[in-house]
């Protein structure tokens, strides 16, 4: 990808410190919503949809800034889909009384997909790469 302009480094901090709280809200709103409406015990204690949006934000941070410039948008949303599920499944299987499927971790990874989009965006005009309108 080619750039439109140089990256600010000053902006990029901000952007990830933006980054950060967002992905805490956005995951966050979903993984309560999910636990509170549309299945509701899907965790057995809320502790562990806590760690969840942790790992999830932490890796996601760091993907944004490596993997998202390099590939692009949608080609970095397409290679975090299956990381995402995994991650949502397997750190619900470390508690005995959390009842998070793979079919569940599949829909919560996909209403977590149009935020990451937009965050994406965000990150890629941020870091001076061309994004298409």
């Amino acid at each position: 990808m080619s750039a439109d302009r140089p990256p600010r480094p000053y902006m990029v901090r901000e952007v990830t410190w933006f980054n950060l709280a967002a992905k805490l809200l956005g995951y966050g709103s979903v993984f309560a919503a999910a636990d509170t409406f549309v299945a509701p015990r899907l965790y057995g204690s809320l502790t562990y949809a806590a760690i969840t949006v942790g790992v999830l934000t932490l890796i996601g941070l760091m993907a944004d800034l490596v993997v998202v410039p390099v590939l692009g948008n949608v080609p970095a949303l397409l290679l975090g889909y299956p990381v995402m599920v995994a991650i949502i499944w397997f750190v619900a299987s470390w508690g005995a009384d959390n009842h998070v499927s793979w079919l569940d971790a599949v829909v919560m990874a996909l209403f977590l997909g149009p935020w990451e989009f937009l965050l994406h965006r965000m990150v890629l005009r941020v870091t001076g790469h061309h994004v298409p309108r």
